[in-house]
């Protein structure tokens, strides 16, 4: 994960060493499931001094099912594990 902060919101972003944030985005679209990624234009400092040069950024919200986050899971983790 690479959200910072004591307050976090329904934006979620992270990286892996296993694929890219391009990687990841359609790998995911494959299974229905719709993530954006951002190279930091809005915070090239702070990505810049975390080494970013890029993040998946999932947007989860209020009409967001656990079942929908948990399938998200377990999509990244069988990603993750191939």
């Amino acid at each position: 994960l690479t959200d910072l902060g004591s307050e976090q919101c329904g934006i979620v972003t992270f990286t892996t060493a296993q694929a890219t944030p391009q990687e990841i985005k359609a790998y995911f679209s494959s299974y229905q499931i719709n993530v954006s990624t951002s190279k930091g234009s809005g915070s090239l400092i702070s990505f810049q001094d975390r080494g970013l040069s890029e993040v998946v950024r999932a947007s989860v919200h209020y009409y967001n099912t656990e079942s929908e986050i948990e399938y998200v899971t377990q999509c990244l983790k069988k990603l993750l594990h191939s």
